[in-house]
């Protein structure tokens, strides 16, 4: 009897050696699972700040693009100002040659 009482002992005591085994590895697992999710938490919030960003930067290149295209329709209206007014003071120069001419023939 005795031989059969202390396998069961033995038995047993394998037993929770086995559970205790697997509950480190569960608590192992555990601790990698929550690892692996605070990880991913802030590799979202990287990512969430890195779109943040791109979405700032195109705002701020269309802003840049609005500004150059409006500056570059100013630099066009003053270079046509400034062709009109190169070709009035040609005209006006044109007509004082002219009084000019006439007047030295008088």
């Amino acid at each position: 009897m005795k031989r059969g009482a202390e396998k069961e002992k033995e038995e047993a005591r394998e037993l929770r050696a086995q559970q205790d085994e697997a509950a480190r590895e569960a608590k192992a697992l555990a601790d990698r699972a929550a690892q692996a999710r605070r990880a991913a938490i802030r590799a979202r919030e990287q990512a969430d700040r890195a779109q943040a960003r791109a979405d700032r930067l195109r705002q701020e290149a269309e802003e840049a693009r609005v500004q150059a295209r409006d500056g570059g329709k100013k630099a066009q209206q003053a270079e046509t100002e400034a062709t009109r007014a190169q070709d009035a003071a040609d005209r006006s120069v044109k007509r004082l040659e002219g009084v000019g001419a006439r007047l030295r023939r008088a």
